[in-house]
């Protein structure tokens, strides 16, 4: 699947989501309580969602001090 084929197929809400590919990644920020607000929550058992890992904020820290 294509980089602008997987963002056109995810929904985002712009008053809560932030949405920035990055080569090899998207980054998807959202707070926690803004969660029922957000697109992220309909992306769950879609194509997308199936085949994208999902990290949280304390793994990418980890993951980034690793490779400094």
């Amino acid at each position: 699947m294509s980089v602008k084929k997987t963002l056109d197929m995810i929904k985002t809400n712009p008053k809560v989501d932030t949405l920035v590919y990055i080569d090899g990644a998207i980054v998807w920020h959202l707070k926690k309580k803004d969660y029922v607000k957000s697109g992220f929550n309909e992306i769950i058992g879609t194509e997308v969602y199936k085949n994208m890992m999902v990290r949280n904020i304390n793994t990418v820290r980890r993951l980034v001090s690793m490779v400094e």
